[in-house]
């Protein structure tokens, strides 16, 4: 899946970002709401990793998770995008169209204080993008109201088959349309699947730098960090929002490309001298794995494979936790 080595080391916290190529598939609307969290609560069911935080964009998403098994972690990815795109193509009546983008971000999170941003990021981004003044009005689906609420979520989500999904009408569905055609999908749903979202999993991932600190405490920071990016997104913004009723009338067949492309980031951390031992520790595994396959010595190569590597196209070099990771 993707053109980059990944690593991913079990109990870490990583940020996963994929978009689609062109378009604005993923509609605020009953029935993509519904089709989404199929996908998502069989991905995790497949693949098991903590979902922490998460946001669902037109044209792409965000999911802060914890690393359980890392093998699991392309395979997850893997599930997700190829489901939303059979999707998408039936939704559409548009077989084998390519939705994705090729490969996905998937930096580790080295530090609590990045963690607090990027949540904070995650829940701006609707905001960031004019979409609405702030993520308690953003329509399309999100964890927000899962981590006010201060507790583990679960959510017990109809199985929507692929091939039960039909073809929109052309025209533009009305509120209450939309909700039909949700409910005539949800009817054929026979088996369920539950989601779990934990959103205080994350703390977990940096005890020592959050000794002394409560759960509470890093959830008004998060919140303080989310309403001051709405803040400055506000005052730089030089036209109104798109607004709830636009964006639930929002047709998927919508023309779109996206200006910007974010550059696929290895780690993110706060402190710089942090993120180079991560990057020079990486680079140094990578050196590893060539040097033992020029050598073409079979027993080297298990020996010095690093623990939870990915190589271009998935294919996995090892699964099993390192003795040492410079993330702290």
């Amino acid at each position: 899946m993707s053109e980059n080595p990944k690593v991913f080391i079990h109990g870490t916290l990583v940020e996963l970002c994929t978009r689609t190529e062109q378009g604005l598939p993923f509609a605020a609307t009953p029935y993509i709401r519904l089709i989404w969290l199929s996908i998502l609560a069989r991905a995790q069911s497949f693949y098991p990793l903590t979902i922490c935080h998460a946001l669902l964009m037109a044209n792409h998403v965000h999911l802060l998770v914890i690393v359980q098994n890392p093998e699991h972690v392309p395979k997850f990815v893997e599930y997700l995008k190829r489901e939303l795109a059979h999707a998408v193509n039936h939704l559409l009546g548009i077989p084998r169209a390519t939705v994705w983008e090729e490969g996905y971000d998937s930096p580790v999170i080295l530090d609590a204080a990045k963690a607090i941003e990027r949540i904070a990021y995650c829940y701006a981004n609707c905001s960031d993008a004019a979409l609405a003044d702030s993520i308690d009005q953003y329509p399309n689906w999100s964890t927000w109201s899962d981590f006010l609420s201060g507790a583990p979520t679960e959510i017990s989500v109809p199985r929507i088959a692929r091939n039960d999904i039909p073809e929109l009408p052309l025209k533009t569905l009305s509120f209450a349309e939309q909700e039909g055609f949700a409910r005539e999908l949800k009817a054929k749903g026979k088996e369920h699947y539950v989601l779990r979202i934990e959103p205080d999993a994350w703390m977990q991932c940096f005890s020592d730098e959050l000794a002394g600190r409560t759960s509470e405490q890093n959830n008004k920071l998060v919140v303080q960090r989310v309403r001051e990016k709405e803040a400055d997104s506000k005052k730089t913004r030089s036209g109104p929002v798109v607004g709830v009723h636009a964006l639930r009338l929002q047709s998927m067949r919508r023309q779109y490309r996206p200006a910007k492309r974010g550059k696929k980031m290895l780690c993110l951390s706060s402190f710089v001298s942090r993120r180079k031992r991560y990057v020079g520790w990486f680079k140094e595994q990578l050196l590893r794995i060539k040097e033992a396959k020029l050598l073409s010595l079979p027993a080297l190569w298990r020996a010095v494979r690093p623990p939870g590597f990915f190589m271009p196209g998935g294919f996995l070099c090892a699964s099993v936790n390192p003795a040492f990771v410079p993330l702290a």
